[in-house]
C-alpha cells in the first residue's frame, strides 16, 4: 500500500508525537509499503523543542519528505524560540499566557492549514497514495485529513490520535469553556469523513464510540510502542560516583502537573528523610528530561532536594540508557482513567521493573506496567508511597537480578513498533481493497 502521512510532528523534533510518526513511517516501510511524509520544515518543528538528529536516521531513505513553512501567526507566537534550548522553552511560556491562544480554533497551527492542504493536493496528484494518514495533535491536522478525503473520496483516511482532542484535551491547549461546543462541533464534521479513526488506549476508543456513535466499529487501538533496535543498540550508562551503590529510581520525559501528580512522591520522600537523614546515601530519584518549573520548584523547596537529581533534556538514545541503568522505573500514573504516558511502552520494553503511583483504580497504565515483571503499582497517597519506598530500601538489590519478562514475551512484543504497524496495515488492508472494488465497479 501507498500512504501519505501528514504531521507536524516529525524528525528531527526531539518529543513523543514525532517519535510516534517517524516509528509509524521506519516500519510501514519495513513492512514493504511505500510512504511519503508531509510536515514542517525543520525550522518549524524545533521552534520550543529540542532536535534529536537521531530520529533523522531511523527514517528510510526511501522515504519522500515534503516539507512546508508554517503560517505567519505560529511564527509570531514562537518568535525567538528557535536556537538555544532556554530560548525554546521562554517562546512556548510566552505562547501559553498569551490570550489570543484560545481564539486560534482548533490549536495555534490552524493558519499552516492552507499551505498543508494545498501541498496535500499536489502530492495526491502526483504520488497517488491510497491512504492518507494524519496525527494529531495538532488537530488542525485532522481538518486538513478531511479536506484531502472530500477532495480525493476514493482515497481511504486515518486519523491518528496521540492524544484525545474534546473531552481530555492536550495539557498545552488552553481551552475556555466557550470553545467545548465549538471544538466538539468541528471534531464530529470531520471526523464523519474518516474511513478510521486510531487511538492509543482501549479508553479512549470506548470514548470516541460513545461520544460519536457514527464512529462505531471505525476505532481501532494503536497504543504507542518502543521500538526494539534502539533496546539492542543502547547500552546502560555507567553509573557517576554519586549514584554508585545507591537504590537508582529514574524517570524519563516530562511531568505534566495538569496531567499527573507527582507531589505525595516528594512529601514521602520528606518523610523518609526525616525519619532517618541517611536516606540520601542510600537512594537517589534521577529526573531525566525537561523539567516543568511546577515541579522542579516543588522538589528544589523539599527538605528532600538531595536526593532527587536532574538530567536536562537528552535525545531518545540517552533517555533509553538511563532506563537500562536504572534500579527501578519511576512512573507517575494519569488523571482521568483515559490514556497511557507513551514512556509506559518504552518501560517495558526495557524489562527493568517499574514503580508506579497511581491516581485511580481504573487507570489503563496498570495493566501495562504489569506486562514488566516484579513492578509495583501504589495508590498515589504520601502514606502509601512512603511505605512501598522504605519496602524497596530494605529489599534493594544491586546486582540488575530484578525479575522482568523475557524480550521475546508475547505480552510484551505487542507493544513493538513492528507489531504495532503490522495491526495497523491489517486493519487499513480491507478498506483499501473495498476502494479499489467500487473503482472497478
Amino acid at each position: 500500500m501507498k500512504f501519505l502521512v501528514v504531521t507536524a510532528n516529525f524528525a528531527p523534533r526531539g518529543a513523543s508525537p514525532a517519535v510516534r510518526t517517524v516509528h509509524f513511517v521506519k516500519y510501514l516501510c519495513q513492512l514493504g509499503h511505500e510512504v511519503q511524509v508531509l510536515t514542517y520544515a525543520d525550522d518549524m518543528l524545533t521552534l520550543f523543542s529540542a532536535e534529536d538528529l537521531a530520529l533523522n536516521e531511523k527514517v528510510p531513505e526511501s522515504v519522500c519528505i515534503t516539507r512546508i513553512p508554517g503560517g505567519p501567526l505560529r511564527r509570531y507566537f514562537f518568535k525567538g524560540g528557535k536556537g538555544a534550548r532556554g530560548g525554546a522553552i521562554a517562546a512556548k511560556n510566552r505562547y501559553k499566557r498569551n490570550p489570543l491562544i484560545s481564539f486560534l480554533v482548533p490549536d495555534p497551527h490552524v493558519d499552516s492549514v492552507r499551505g498543508f492542504v494545498r501541498a496535500g493536493k499536489s502530492l495526491v496528484a502526483r504520488y497517488e497514495p491510497e491512504v492518507i494518514l494524519t496525527h494529531g495533535y495538532p488537530f488542525s491536522m485532522h481538518w486538513v485529513g478531511a479536506m484531502l478525503k472530500r477532495r480525493f473520496p476514493a482515497v481511504r483516511w486515518v486519523a491518528d490520535y496521540g492524544d484525545p482532542w474534546v473531552s481530555t484535551p492536550v495539557s498545552e491547549l488552553p481551552r475556555p469553556a466557550w470553545r467545548r461546543w465549538l471544538d466538539r462541533r468541528l471534531e464530529s464534521r470531520w471526523l464523519r469523513h474518516a474511513d478510521l479513526v486510531t487511538v492509543t488506549t482501549e479508553p479512549t476508543k470506548s470514548l470516541y464510540e460513545r461520544e460519536f456513535p457514527f464512529l462505531r466499529g471505525k476505532v481501532d487501538v494503536i497504543a504507542m510502542g518502543y521500538d526494539p533496535d534502539d533496546l539492542r543498540e543502547v547500552a546502560p550508562l555507567r553509573r557517576p560516583p554519586e549514584l554508585e551503590k545507591k537504590l537508582l529510581l529514574v524517570h524519563t520525559g516530562r511531568i505534566y502537573p495538569q496531567a499527573r501528580d507527582p507531589e505525595p512522591f516528594v512529601r514521602a520522600m520528606e518523610s523518609l528523610a526525616a525519619e532517618s537523614p541517611s536516606l540520601f546515601d542510600e537512594i537517589k530519584v534521577v529526573l531525566v528530561g525537561e523539567g516543568d518549573d511546577h515541579v522542579k520548584a516543588l522538589v528544589q523547596g523539599s527538605i528532600a532536594a538531595s536526593a532527587f537529581v536532574f538530567v536536562p533534556w537528552v535525545p531518545v538514545a540517552e533517555s533509553i540508557a538511563w532506563m537500562k541503568t536504572a534500579d527501578w522505573l519511576l512512573l507517575f500514573g494519569n488523571k482521568g482513567g483515559v490514556q497511557v504516558p507513551g514512556k509506559a511502552y518504552q518501560y517495558v520494553g526495557i524489562g527493568r521493573p517499574i514503580f508506579m503511583t497511581a491516581l485511580t483504580k481504573d487507570d489503563p497504565t496498570a495493566d501495562v506496567v504489569r506486562l514488566a515483571g516484579e513492578s509495583r503499582i501504589v495508590e498515589n497517597t504520601s502514606e502509601c508511597l512512603c511505605v512501598e519506598i522504605r519496602r524497596l530500601l530494605v529489599e534493594r538489590d544491586f546486582t540488575g537480578s530484578s525479575k522482568a519478562v523475557d524480550e521475546g514475551s508475547d505480552k510484551k512484543s505487542a507493544f513493538a513498533w513492528p507489531s504495532l504497524m503490522e495491526r495497523l496495515a491489517g486493519a487499513v488492508r480491507p478498506l483499501v481493497a473495498s476502494s479499489a472494488t467500487l473503482g472497478e465497479g
